[in-house]
């Protein structure tokens, strides 16, 4: 049960890294386009 939770826990943590480079793609993007 335990290593269950952990390995969501792991998934989740895999989640928020993917999620955050995303989200740091799309502001550099922004600011490219902002910058033109």
């Amino acid at each position: 049960w335990k290593s269950k939770v952990e390995g969501c826990e792991n998934i989740l943590s895999e989640l928020k890294k993917k999620a955050n480079l995303v989200l740091g793609d799309i502001s550099k993007l922004k600011r490219q386009i902002g910058s033109k």
